[in-house]
């Protein structure tokens, strides 16, 4: 599976930090990732449309939203399938909140990610 580096994900360290040495290959943690909206476009004009609006706005349902702006089922599958395929566990799914919470030790996410925790 090639690695591709998402546009606005990269990181860097803070001023003044500094490492401590490397993460223990071993110890376990959970991971968050955050998915993208599905309709992303729609919610922006929403939202705008809102700002406009001096009145009251017409409510939507929060189980509305979820289904119109959560994420797409298809995104969450191909992480599933990631992380599967990099030995992770999905330990909680939202698509309502477009998250899905991985686990798994410091090597395996090193390796999936293609990074090197310290």
């Amino acid at each position: 599976m090639a690695n591709h580096v998402l546009k606005g994900s990269e990181r860097q360290p803070l001023k003044g930090a500094q490492s401590l040495g490397k993460a223990d290959p071993a110890e376990r943690l959970e991971v968050t990732v955050l998915l993208r909206h599905r309709a992303a476009h729609v919610l922006r004009d929403r939202v705008k449309q809102l700002h406009r609006v001096s009145g009251p706005s017409e409510n939507i349902k929060r189980e509305d939203f979820a289904q119109q702006f959560g994420a797409d089922p298809a995104d969450i599958q191909e992480v599933k399938k990631f992380a599967s395929s990099h030995g992770l566990t999905v330990v909680q799914e939202s698509p309502a909140r477009r998250s899905i919470v991985l686990a798994g030790t410091v090597a395996q996410f090193n390796r999936a990610f293609g990074v090197d925790l310290e």
